[in-house]
C-alpha cells in the first residue's frame, strides 16, 4: 500500500518545473492515470457496505441473546459513527474524518466481545 498523495505532489512539482506543453501534458497524463488507478469510488463503496452490514448485524445482535445487549450496543456505535462519516463527508467534510475515527474504539471492543462470545459457544457454553 502507498499514499498516492506524495506520489501526487512529486508529480505537481514537476508539472510546475515543466518548461514545454508536451511535458507539462506528461505529467497531467500522469496524474491522471495515477487517479485512475487509486480510484477511492471502489474503496469507499466497500467500506460503506461493511459499515451498513455491520450495523444490521449489531441490531439483530440487539434482538438476539446470543450475542448480549453490550456486544450489540458496541456494534451499532461503531458502525453507526462510520456511517456517519458517509453523511457528514458531503455537509461538512472539514470535520468528517472524525467519525471513522471515534468509530475505531467502539469497533475494536465489538470485534473483542464478538470473538469471546464465539469461542464460549464453540465450547458450548449455553447462550444468555
Amino acid at each position: 500500500a502507498s499514499n498516492q498523495a506524495f506520489a501526487m505532489l512529486a508529480l505537481s512539482d514537476q508539472y510546475a518545473a515543466a518548461s514545454t506543453d508536451a511535458m507539462r501534458a506528461q505529467f497531467l497524463a500522469a496524474g491522471e492515470a495515477l487517479l485512475v488507478i487509486h480510484n477511492p469510488a471502489g474503496v469507499n463503496l466497500g467500506l460503506f457496505l461493511v459499515a451498513l452490514a455491520g450495523l444490521i448485524a449489531s441490531v439483530v445482535m440487539l434482538r438476539s441473546c446470543v450475542f448480549g445487549r453490550p456486544t450489540a450496543i458496541f456494534g451499532v456505535l461503531a458502525n453507526g459513527l462510520a456511517l456517519a462519516y458517509y453523511v457528514a463527508l458531503p455537509l461538512v467534510p472539514s470535520i468528517a474524518f472524525l467519525f471513522p475515527a471515534a468509530s475505531a474504539p467502539f469497533r475494536l471492543l465489538w470485534y473483542i466481545l464478538i470473538a469471546w462470545r464465539l469461542f464460549q459457544l464453540g465450547r458450548g457454553a449455553p447462550e444468555v
